[in-house]
């Protein structure tokens, strides 16, 4: 019996001993599970961190490319304005305006030296150079000088750029300059390569408006404003060349609005002239139909 009892006892402590090592197992393997865990989050949030001061830096080299493009492109404006202030600079000094005036000072320079003006000579040096640059011719680009009348679309075209150069170094009142841009939007619309152009080309009474106020008419307009608002400050008129110029302007832009119009007429016209055809032949189907005997049923 106690042999029985010993071996009993030991038994149950054998099953206790298993017990608490299974326990003990199950607690490391916890703890094994928890450290790897926080091993992952740790990489994790690492991970993170890395990422975040990645996104850091790329948001710093962005925001350091868009100062230096915008610093670049302030350069670019910065020098174009540079050489913009340059060129106007350059061409007053070659203008007649510039060397009358010159001329003039130094005439006032030779009266200074011979004793002519006394105390008050830069007012008499200033003075004349400024009577001067008045008086003095304004600039005049020269005119463009066209080939004989075309009646080809495409010289006429060709010839337009060459018109809207010459006024883009024209000096021209504000009024009038907006008016002849109108003037010369119509003309590029008309003769603008597609079927607008192909229904000028096949009105020739439009063509020879188109080309005569392209060859002869606005240049004929501008250079003789150009040449009588110098003599204008010599001696007025009863009328400023600004004005005759303004007037001369809209003339022209209503004949040439009054020739889109009339384009636009002959289109319409077609179509309507179209929607007759259709309604007719649409009438006559239906009084066939009507005079057609009934199915029987």
């Amino acid at each position: 019996m106690a042999t029985s009892r010993e071996e009993g006892a030991r038994r149950t402590a054998a099953a206790g001993r298993e017990t608490a090592d299974g326990r003990a197992g199950a607690f490391e393997d916890l703890a094994h599970r928890d450290l790897a865990a926080r091993d992952l989050a740790g990489q994790g949030l690492a991970g993170h961190g890395l990422a975040g001061r990645d996104m850091a830096a790329r948001d710093v080299a962005d925001q350091g490319s868009a100062a230096q493009g915008g610093a670049g492109q302030g350069s670019a404006h910065r020098g174009a304005a540079h050489r913009g202030v340059v060129a106007r600079t350059v061409g007053y000094l070659e203008s007649g305006r510039n060397l009358t005036g010159s001329v003039a000072a130094l005439g006032g320079l030779a009266l200074t030296f011979a004793g002519g003006a006394g105390a008050y000579w830069p007012v008499v040096v200033g003075g004349l150079y400024g009577a001067g640059a008045l008086l003095a011719p304004p600039r005049r680009p020269p005119a463009p000088a066209f080939d004989a009348p075309s009646s080809r679309v495409g010289e006429v075209r060709a010839d337009l750029a060459t018109l809207r150069e010459y006024l883009g170094r024209a000096e021209l009142p504000p009024a009038a300059a907006e008016r002849l841009a109108a003037l010369t939007g119509l003309l590029e619309g008309v003769l603008a390569p597609g079927w607008a152009s192909e229904a000028l080309a096949d009105d020739p009474e439009g063509l020879h408006v188109v080309a005569r106020a392209v060859r002869r008419d606005v240049p004929e307009s501008v250079d003789t404003y150009l040449r009588a608002r110098w003599w204008t400050r010599l001696a007025p008129g009863a009328r400023s060349p600004e004005e005759e110029l303004e007037r001369q302007a809209a003339l022209l832009h209503g004949e040439a609005q009054g020739l889109v119009n009339g384009l636009r007429e002959a289109e319409e016209v077609r179509q309507r002239s179209h929607t007759r055809y259709l309604e007719d032949r649409g009438g006559g189907a239906a009084a066939a139909d009507g005079e057609r005997p009934a199915a029987p049923r």
